[in-house]
């Protein structure tokens, strides 16, 4: 990863926590000190921040904070999983950029089909105004290609779509990690490749145990944050929150 691109990611992180109590962030100088990097690679990392819409820059001024940058709490969700996944927000916008019938064994036996079936895979991009979020390759049985289709995934969750089809959920098998953007990826995300992703992948079940749609979520850590309440009993909540979106929960529909 550029060097320069590790400074935006710590500085935009510490922006979002409110490490800048007085909304003035250090000077280039003393950036660089800290970073141990040269002026140039700060300069680019500060450019990266105001093109993020994070900071403001006046010449002989400063360089200050956007108050709608700094991470503000969001109320806890007493929702449960897929009341969270299906609440898509009004704010956020889906590009299909992939939807056909493929055969991948793996991934067959995964959702319990047998390896020589074709399952449907979907590929989507979601944006906050024209900035990409997430990159979501998701896979069903062809059976749900009836009802899942291209064009009302533009405007409708595919977990509705689902529910509206007959399917009763019931519980997530869910795993998270760190990635490395691919090429590909990084140009869909508008990030360098190598950058650092949040990765997610779900098994969603049936009230009848059945698999019944396999995701691969990735998502820009500088936008998305992936929140759990806990409790002696198990997950209370779970939510994916941007702060693109002025503090609100902005929960992927997937």
């Amino acid at each position: 990863m550029p060097r320069y691109h590790q400074i935006f990611l710590v500085l935009s992180e510490q922006i979002r926590e409110g490490r800048f109590d007085d909304a003035r962030l250090p000077t280039e100088h003393e950036l660089a000190e800290t970073f141990k990097a040269g002026r140039v690679t700060v300069r680019r990392a500060l450019d990266g921040l105001q093109q993020a819409g994070l900071i403001s820059r006046t010449p002989g001024l400063g360089t200050f904070v956007k108050k709608q940058a700094e991470k503000r709490k969001a109320p806890a969700s007493k929702r449960n999983l897929f009341e969270n996944l299906v609440a898509l927000t009004r704010s956020t916008t889906v590009k299909v950029l992939e939807y056909k019938l493929v055969r991948k064994s793996d991934i067959a036996q995964l959702l319990g089909l047998d390896a020589q079936e074709s399952v449907l895979k979907i590929v989507r991009v979601r944006s906050f105004k024209g900035t990409p979020l997430s990159h979501i390759t998701t896979y069903l049985p062809q059976q749900f290609s009836k009802f899942v289709r291209r064009e009302k995934l533009l405007a409708t969750p595919m977990l509705t779509l689902m529910s509206e089809a007959g399917v009763l959920f019931d519980r997530a098998e869910q795993s998270i990690s760190a990635k490395l953007a691919d090429p590909i990826v990084a140009d869909r995300l508008q990030m360098d490749a190598a950058a650092a992703l949040l990765a997610v992948r779900r098994i969603t079940y049936d009230k009848n145990g059945r698999a019944i749609q396999y995701l691969e979520g990735l998502y820009r850590p500088d936008l998305y944050e992936y929140r759990l309440e806990l409790s002696r009993t198990g997950v209370e909540s779970a939510n994916i929150w941007s702060p693109s979106a002025r503090g609100e929960n902005t929960i992927s529909g997937e």
